[in-house]
């Protein structure tokens, strides 16, 4: 999960939400001053946290990790030091299977759309609530998780904040960024 994310925070972030079937996307909360926010997510009955991370701040995590991907992935793009990475992962998962498509599949796989469109209302949402954030960034883990951020960048494009968002990075497969008009 993310780091610094612990049972009370959970509690603390989901305290709001309906307790039935629902798409839920509750308040941006900075997790820490310029480097994290959250924002959580309730789909069906199942909890989501969507992260959006500063570039600087995963990069204290392993910068050559980050350097890597941009010089290989990116052409060398350098983001802007306002953008965010979005990550999203299951409430109940940790640092060891954080990544495993098992743990974050959704209880009724044929809701995948409209999980993406909930997805969509959250980066929408803190796009809106940190309109210094212009370049929000994925790194697409398989390539059904790409196929499911294109899907929601797009939705955001049609729907939440209508062509204010264009991509600024090729399709690589790995990495793929968006930048607010």
């Amino acid at each position: 999960m993310f780091p610094g994310v612990d049972e009370d925070l959970k509690g603390f972030l989901f305290q709001g939400a309906p307790q039935e079937h629902c798409a839920w996307v509750g308040d941006i909360f900075s997790l820490t001053e310029n480097a994290q926010e959250l924002v959580p997510v309730r789909f069906g009955l199942q909890d989501f946290l969507v992260g959006f991370t500063s570039p600087q701040h995963e990069a204290a995590n392993d910068p050559e990790l980050l350097l890597t991907y941009l010089a290989g992935y990116a052409d060398g793009f350098v983001p802007d030091p306002c953008s965010r990475l979005v990550k999203f992962a299951r409430v109940e998962s940790d640092q060891t299977n954080h990544y495993q498509p098992d743990v974050w599949k959704l209880s009724v796989p044929e809701q995948v759309y409209q999980f993406s469109q909930t997805l969509g209302l959250a980066v929408a949402s803190h796009s809106e609530g940190l309109p210094e954030c212009q370049q929000y960034f994925f790194w697409a883990a398989s390539a059904s998780l790409e196929k499911l951020y294109k899907r929601t960048f797009r939705y955001i494009d049609r729907a939440c904040l209508p062509g204010e968002f264009k991509p600024i990075l090729a399709s690589t497969g790995v990495l793929n960024g968006y930048q607010r008009t």
